[in-house]
């Protein structure tokens, strides 16, 4: 079973990938609305109505994005209290267990970059 730590980094990358998801979805929405009836002359798409399949696209995104950000704030809350609690050897340990739950190739290079750097100073 994996550390509560390294579960915790791993649900915050999660998240974060999600949200820039949500920003990639909001953005090609946007550009489809714009291109669906033109650019008007202020520069503002003209206000003749949204497809209703646009309006749906839109609707799932804005709920994907309240919930993803409603996961970050509960999630940086719990990370906090976390640290907060931890003795120096849960901050070894949780060091420990994200490094070992690195993929291997990621991980030798940050071992190997790290023994560099002891052997240095």
């Amino acid at each position: 079973m994996a550390s509560p730590f390294v579960v915790q980094v791993r649900i915050a990358d999660e998240v974060q990938a999600n949200l820039n998801i949500a920003a990639w979805l909001r953005e090609g929405l946007e550009n489809l609305m714009g291109a669906q009836f033109g650019v008007g002359k202020s520069g503002e798409p003209p206000k003749c109505g949204v497809d209703p399949k646009l309006v749906t696209a839109w609707r799932d995104v804005v709920k994907a994005m309240e919930a993803m950000t409603n996961c970050k704030i509960k999630l940086d809350k719990n990370a906090k209290t976390m640290a907060e609690q931890m003795t120096p050897e849960d901050e070894r340990n949780a060091v420990r267990a994200y490094i070992r739950s690195m993929e291997p190739g990621v991980r030798g290079v940050f071992i190997r970059g790290e023994l560099e750097w002891h052997n240095e100073h």
